[in-house]
């Protein structure tokens, strides 16, 4: 069973998304995500965060990022948001 949470960039906790005095506290990776309406909406497995720019910013500040399947990526970012990206592939 799969419980979604919705958290905003940079809170450190995240609200269930069918009742709200359910909170998850702490800095967790999450087992998935979704896609933003405007990028379809898709459900997407994480397989690994890690810590590099924002590629809004490109500050040379670290930022949490995940890698997620069909070769996306989100950065965290306290400016910017969620900055979703396609990964480059090989």
């Amino acid at each position: 069973m799969t419980e979604w949470f919705q958290r905003k960039a940079g809170d450190e906790f995240s609200i269930h998304h069918e009742d709200e005095s359910v909170v998850l506290i702490g800095d967790q990776t999450p087992d998935w995500v979704k896609l933003p309406p405007e990028l379809g909406g898709a459900t997407l497995r994480i397989a690994s965060s890690f810590r590099m720019e924002c590629p809004m910013c490109e500050d040379g500040a670290p930022v949490r990022h995940f890698a997620c399947s069909d070769g996306y990526g989100v950065a965290e970012c306290s400016r910017h948001g969620f900055v979703w990206y396609r990964r480059k592939t090989s």
